[in-house]
């Protein structure tokens, strides 16, 4: 919303000598004069959109036990629980209630991931249904950390017998991989080199499933696209699964992860690419207050901040 005076644009307020940054009227913000909104991936979601958002650094998202009683907080604590932070109605979560299969939060400086031991660990979801969502985009931001030519599932999605749809991680003889059918014969992978671990990427993979168009990006970089691919035709059910797939397991790190049931434009391409960069760079933004958040129960009013 744009505030005006007459037919003028006001670009600045002042509470005394003091600049505001933003004025909210009850949840919406009425006057923003101090630069963009840091990008969120739940902007990206409505009501209706299947998938899920995990972030390491949203530190109400992690916790010990898979209840979501205990917060994981601290370097090396173990996550049993990682909260979807779509804000969507058809996010889900991922979980484990195996003790020895829980990742753990890593905490160095500013950076924060959760790191799979490549032997167990691994967080899944409830079953999903994609029903009519024929389109799909997902993103991850890992360090790769496996150097034994070991498969190297992070995300393995709409999981029936072998997998249909599974982001592989690259490792000593591998590069970057996407997987569409059950036999594990179907791929679009990455040239070389095949980006020998450890080594920091943002992997972007966008499909849509009635043309057979799937494009591969690595740190914003188209590196394999192909049309008319064959999509196992029972892709629109299953579970979630982070950091493997059934039976085989990844040594990963991943700082931010995200998935929905639709294609981005070419600006939301960007700031979701920008986002897992930053959650690799260690600038992740951690428990950003906002004022809209006192008025969810619908209280009118004015927020007035002032220019940091």
């Amino acid at each position: 919303m744009a505030l005006k005076l007459g037919v003028n644009s006001i670009n600045k307020l002042y509470l005394g000598s003091a600049a505001i940054n933003k004025a909210y009227l009850g949840a919406g913000i009425l006057f923003s004069g101090g630069g963009a909104v840091p990008f969120s991936p739940a902007s990206l979601y409505t009501s209706n959109d299947q998938g899920f958002v995990v972030d390491a650094y949203a530190t109400s998202s992690l916790w010990q036990d898979d209840a979501g009683t205990i917060p994981a907080t601290a370097h090396d604590d173990p996550v049993a629980l990682w909260r979807d932070h779509s804000g969507s109605t058809n996010g889900v979560d991922h979980s484990t209630a195996v003790l020895a299969d829980r990742p753990k939060l890593q905490i160095v400086g500013n950076r924060r991931t959760i790191l799979s031991d490549g032997i167990s660990d691994k967080l899944a979801s409830v079953t999903r249904d994609f029903t009519g969502k024929d389109v799909f985009t997902a993103c991850f931001a890992i360090r790769s950390l496996d150097t034994n030519g070991n498969t190297n599932p992070v995300w393995a999605a709409h999981y029936n017998n072998d997998g249909l749809r599974i982001i592989y991680a690259p490792q000593l003889t591998f590069p970057v991989r996407f997987q569409i059918d059950n036999n594990g014969t179907e791929f679009i992978d990455a040239p070389s080199p095949t980006y020998d671990p450890p080594l920091d990427m943002v992997i972007i993979v966008e499909g849509d499933i009635p043309s057979g168009t799937l494009k591969l990006w690595i740190d914003g970089t188209l590196v394999a696209s192909e049309t008319g691919v064959s999509f196992n035709p029972d892709w629109q059910t299953g579970v979630s699964r982070l950091f493997g797939d059934e039976d085989t397991f990844a040594k990963v790190e991943i700082a931010r992860g995200m998935e929905i049931s639709r294609g981005l434009t070419a600006s939301e391409f960007t700031d979701l690419l920008n986002w897992g960069q930053a959650g690799l760079d260690g600038t992740g933004v951690t428990n950003v207050f906002t004022p809209a958040s006192l008025f969810e129960g619908g209280q009118q009013g004015l927020l007035f901040e002032p220019e940091r």
